[in-house]
Formats: C-alpha cells, structure tokens, sequence
C-alpha cells in the first residue's frame, strides 16, 4: 500500500467514525480500535497465545492502554471519548462549512484527536506517512487529500476510493452516500444503514430549509448595503450577490428534485435493506451527480421490471409486482406471499 493510499485510509477510518459506523473504544464493536484475543478464533481456529497475539498486532506497550479484559486500545480513553462525542447517531453530516454537522471539519478535528497525541508514544504509527516534521494529521491530509479536505470529501474520496473499495466482483456498495446539489455547492454524506422512512424529509426540514433561508437573509441585506454604496464598492458588493443568488438556485433546484423523489415514494421500509445497497440507491440518483450513472442505471432496471422481487420495486409498482408473482413463485415468496403465485 502506498502512501497516498495509506493517508486516505485514515481519512476514510476518520470518517466511518463521524457518520457514526465505528464505535471506537467499545470492545467488539466495528472499527472499535481494540484488539482482543478471541477476535482471532475463526470458525474452527482457537484464539492465538500471547506471544502469537503480540507477533500480530504487536506487544502491549505499542497501544495506549490494556482494559481490563485484555483489549489492546490504540486510542486513550480521553481520546476514545471525544471521538464518540464527534460521531453523528443518525449518520447524517453536511457538506456546508460552517455548519455544526459539517462534515469536513469534524474529519480533521478526528484526525487530529488521532494523531496528534503530544505523547509521541501514544500516537499510532503512521509508517510512510511520518517523517515531514508536521503533525500527524497534517500530514494525511497533505498527502491523502492534497491539502484541501473539503475538496476531496465532495468528490475525489467517492469517485476515486470509497466507490472502488465497495464495488469489488460487481457488487456496487457504497456505505456512504454524497447526496449533493448538481455543482456540489451544498450537500450531505449519509451513511446508508442509517436512512430511515422520513430521512428526505428530515434533511429538507432541518438543514435544506434553514440554508436556503439563510442564503435569502444575506442577499437581502447585501441588496440594502448596495443602496448607499458606489464605484468599485458597490460592484463588489453587486458581484457577491450574484454569486449568492446563483447557489440560491442550485440549493433550491436541489430542494425540488429531494422533495419530489420524497412524494414519489422514496420512504425505506425495514426491509428494503435486504434489496441491497445499490437497489435503495437508486431512486436517489438525481441527487448524486457525482456517481449518478449507476444508480441511474439500476433505477431504469427497476422501471423495466428487472428486479421485480425487491420491497423497492413492490414500493413503487405494487400492481404489477404482484401480476409477476402470480407467475414467478421465487418472487412471491420474497415478498412473503406465497399465496399469489398461481402457478403449479
């Protein structure tokens, strides 16, 4: 693994950890950062002795404490803490700086809880990454995301890495979905086992609302300075209203289409989780333009009938799903109706 890999995987762990995925310091939690002898017996495979233990993730003194049980903690507890305190429970952060929930700053605030310990000793090695005389989280941020991590979490951490590392052998799922305005000038990463029946809603009542109306109260009171303004001061200030009015309409084009695709039927039942990542996707696919062309491909599908045995598609064509399991047995027991097919 190159460097340039390695420092995008600690921006990807970073984020895991603020959408709420990771659980850090909670002992056989996902991405818990705890190392604990029976997480190495698999199937049949006993757990490793101590001296097996340390030759796998190293000896004790390499982590920052031991818990009682013997879990090996990479982070302090102080550290663990904050890092809870930093994860988003409904998995919703925004791509708006400035914003409480915003998502790039919560990632370099983690990073840097991480990474920046003043005990060099209890900072995690950094390997190739370590050397340049910055900060630990500097230094991922230079080489993982260019130096600009908000321009890399709007589109670069999806397109080149997230999406690549979730799609291997044909299966398309991503766990974090960017959910963005078409010139990505506002927007959010939702993580995907988290989106419930009212999540379109909550985004359009809690933070799409209060944006767009936040964007209308500066342009009206720049529009009142314009007034006794001249020369190149008023064009200046003339210049940051069009900018402003400009992502007004973007932002309000995306508040369209996100309440639009809520009132056609975009509500996930329980059960959709089981139609796979990719399948709840894609009605959302307009509201992607950064990786629209699959889930716009798997929604056509849909429309066709392809997948006429998943929730979504009885979701959205109930008529015709039920006309198809009257004539595919398979398709009306995954609907949990056995009873509509009617053939022998």
């Amino acid at each position: 693994m190159g460097e340039a890999e390695l420092a995008i995987r600690w921006i990807s762990y970073t984020v895991g950890c603020v959408l709420g995925r990771f659980q850090l310091g909670v002992p056989g939690a996902l991405g818990s950062a705890v190392y604990r002898l029976e997480d190495f017996a698999v199937g049949s495979l006993p757990a490793p002795s101590e001296v097996e233990f340390d030759e796998l993730v190293g000896p004790p003194e390499r982590f920052a404490y031991i818990d009682a049980a013997g879990g090996r903690h990479v982070f302090a507890t102080e550290v663990e803490a904050a890092l809870r305190d930093l994860a988003l429970d409904d998995g919703i952060a925004v791509l708006d700086e400035g914003h409480p929930r915003d998502l790039a700053a919560r990632v370099a605030e983690a990073l840097r809880l991480m990474l920046d310990a003043e005990d060099k000793s209890q900072t995690p090695n950094l390997k190739s990454t370590a050397g340049s005389g910055g900060s630990g989280s500097d230094e991922v941020i230079a080489i993982g995301a260019g130096g600009d991590l908000r321009k890399f979490l709007a589109r670069d951490f999806f397109t080149k890495w997230h999406v690549k590392w979730y799609s291997k052998s044909r299966r398309k799922a991503p766990v974090y979905w960017p959910l963005q305005s078409a010139k990505r000038s506002y927007g959010f990463v939702v993580f995907h086992e988290r989106i419930q029946a009212d999540t379109l809603y909550v985004l359009q009542r809690d933070y799409v609302d209060y944006k767009l109306n936040g964007l209308r109260q500066q342009i009206g009171d720049l529009r009142g300075q314009m007034e006794g303004l001249e020369g190149s001061r008023r064009r200046t200030v003339a210049r940051e209203v069009d900018r402003l009015s400009q992502t007004l309409e973007e932002i309000e084009t995306f508040a369209e289409t996100m309440a639009r695709i809520a009132q056609e039927g975009y509500e996930p039942a329980e059960n959709w989780i089981d139609d796979g990542v990719i399948l709840r996707m894609a009605p959302l696919w307009e509201l992607i333009p950064i990786w629209k062309s699959e889930p716009k491909k798997y929604w056509a599908s849909l429309q066709k009938g392809n997948y006429d045995w998943s929730h979504i598609a009885m979701r959205y064509w109930p008529d015709r799903v039920r006309d198809a399991c009257k004539e595919n047995k398979s398709f009306a027991i995954a609907h949990g109706h056995e009873e509509w097919y009617k053939g022998k």
